[in-house]
């Protein structure tokens, strides 16, 4: 495995709280205390998208042929109720979430040869 790459695509469930006079949904976070006569507690499921890629880097032989992992994720959809982009409207944290889920769905799907199967020939005691 020196270098692949892969889509996934789950769905996630997020927390927010909806006003009943607007109607306006709020990330829970931005709100320091709500009332719950004002408020409703709703989860929103969302259809995430996304693509991971990993290439192997090099730790061995001379210093100039060496360079590191490389490996990049991205949020290619988040689509909400109604199939509406909600990628703007999520937090920092449900953001970090997504990515960290992409990477370890494609990674647990990863099909291929054990990454570490090369380093077994020279652990030999």
């Amino acid at each position: 495995m020196s270098k692949y790459s892969s889509t996934i695509s789950f769905e996630i469930e997020i927390e927010r709280i909806k006003s009943r006079e607007s109607g306006l949904l709020f990330s829970i976070d931005s709100i320091p205390s709500y009332d719950d006569f004002e408020y409703d507690y709703v989860i929103i499921t969302l259809q995430v998208e996304g693509r991971y890629y990993f290439a192997a880097g090099r730790s061995y032989g001379f210093f100039d042929n060496c360079y590191p992992d490389e490996s990049e994720t991205e949020i290619t959809l988040v689509n909400g109720p109604d199939d509406k982009d909600w990628e703007d409207q999520l937090t920092e944290a449900e953001k970090d979430y997504i990515i960290n889920s992409i990477k370890e769905r494609v990674i647990d799907s990863y099909d291929g040869p054990d990454p570490d199967d090369y380093l077994d020939d020279y652990d030999r005691d």
